[in-house]
């Protein structure tokens, strides 16, 4: 009587750790997600204005008129100038690196969160098999969140 109740303990205390395994993979999910979007817009804004710019140096080579290629070497210029400054904004921010980041933490949570909810259906475990997964874990979170970002 007294090992099920040490065993429900061992269970309680795994089902606690599968909660916060899964509090995380959601937050990193959700940081992902954001990384993601962030991380399209500068894309997108990039290759806009990267675009604007090649387009406005090639109207600017076949046009006659003067008055006319003063309006589009400014709008290449400006054009240029903004696409590199999101792009170096974009590097400066480690905007990738992040979202690669946040996204594999995410995964690996996910992972650990699927495994250990797995384990819990099982039967037959004795009070150290508990222990034992607990310890393994609790290991394999500090593993995953030493690896990641502060969020």
């Amino acid at each position: 009587m007294d090992n099920n109740k040490s065993i429900d303990k061992k269970k309680q205390l795994l089902s606690q750790i599968a909660e916060e395994i899964q509090t995380k993979s959601k937050k990193y999910y959700r940081l992902s997600k954001k990384y993601k979007s962030i991380d399209d817009f500068f894309e997108i804004a990039t290759q806009f204005f990267n675009t604007l710019s090649l387009s406005s140096i090639i109207v600017l080579i076949s046009i006659q008129s003067e008055n006319y290629k003063t309006a589009f070497l400014v709008t290449s210029t400006i054009s240029s100038t903004i696409g590199l400054l999101l792009s170096v904004t974009k590097r400066a921010y480690s905007v990738r690196e992040k979202l690669d980041r946040f996204k594999t933490s995410w995964c690996n949570f996910s992972d650990l969160s699927r495994e250990l909810r797995i384990t819990l259906v099982r039967n037959h475990l004795s009070i150290e098999d508990f222990e034992n997964l607990a310890n393994s874990f609790n290991l394999r979170i500090s593993i995953i969140e030493d690896s990641q970002l502060p969020a």
